[in-house]
């Protein structure tokens, strides 16, 4: 994915298009997330991995160990890739270093292939704040797609998840660079050995993950802490722990498809 996502950006970084970068990433997203969402689930980002492990809703199979086993992958196969990209593109696109300005397209080079926007070197908290929301957005999808069972949009959640990411792109990239992902972020700057103005992105990524999973946890997938509506429901004249009996009686009823009229005469 970084491999890819980095040739995205090469690529359209000659033509200057945000337009072509944020439809390349995007489709590239969706079509590594089909490939990968029967074997692995299709996380693909530790924001995601992040946001499952800590709600508990991949199933007892994944727990807190899986998750740190997933982001370690998720990390070494980013960095791989993107050394692989610094290996294939050994100076800039488009940049004649024939009059011996190697050292302009090597630094080029690193600021084509590193997330950074405008933001970056002097607005941390801004760019803080544009992670946070973006990545929030796609993790969002990605529940709502993903990991509800209550999905109707399941085969499709592949190609909802890259739109968001394609948006999410033109949404921030100019100013931040568009990490959307811990391990995009972090992958080229080891590559290239350059870390500078990483911490803000890592964190609202990591940030907006955790925070969009426990939310849509706690308002879509309730079953643990908000009881039954049957259950909180009394006719008039119970009192609270006739009605809460009553209630829990009607809902048996209903559940088996009975006639809750005809149940007391």
């Amino acid at each position: 994915l970084e491999f890819l996502s980095a040739g995205v950006v090469l690529s359209s970084a000659t033509s200057g298009s945000l337009l072509s970068s944020a439809l390349g990433v995007g489709f590239c997203l969706a079509v590594i997330t089909y490939l990968t969402i029967g074997i692995s689930g299709g996380h693909l980002n530790p924001a995601v991995t992040c946001a499952v492990s800590i709600t508990g809703k991949a199933g007892k199979d994944f727990g807190p160990m899986e998750g740190m086993l997933y982001m370690a992958a998720q990390f070494s196969g980013a960095i791989a890739g993107a050394c692989l990209m610094r290996a294939a593109t050994p100076v800039q696109v488009g940049c004649d270093a024939s009059d011996g300005n190697s050292e302009g397209c090597e630094n080029a080079q690193i600021l084509t292939f590193l997330v950074r926007g405008v933001l970056s070197q002097k607005h941390g908290v801004a760019v803080f704040v544009f992670e946070l929301l973006c990545t929030f957005s796609l993790v969002w999808v990605f529940f709502s797609t993903v990991v509800d069972p209550r999905s109707v949009a399941r085969g499709l959640a592949p190609l909802a998840v890259g739109l968001t990411a394609t948006v999410s792109v033109i949404a921030e990239g100019p100013f931040t660079g568009a990490g959307l992902n811990p391990a995009r972020i972090i992958a080229p700057a080891v590559a290239f050995g350059n870390h500078a103005h990483c911490v803000a992105p890592v964190a609202g990524a990591f940030a907006g993950g955790a925070l969009a999973g426990l939310v849509y946890v706690y308002l879509f997938m309730f079953e643990e802490h908000i009881p039954d509506v049957y259950m909180i429901t009394s006719l008039p004249g119970e009192d609270e722990a006739a009605g809460w009996r009553a209630g829990a009686q009607r809902h048996v009823v209903l559940d088996k498809g009975a006639d809750p009229g005809g149940q007391e005469e």
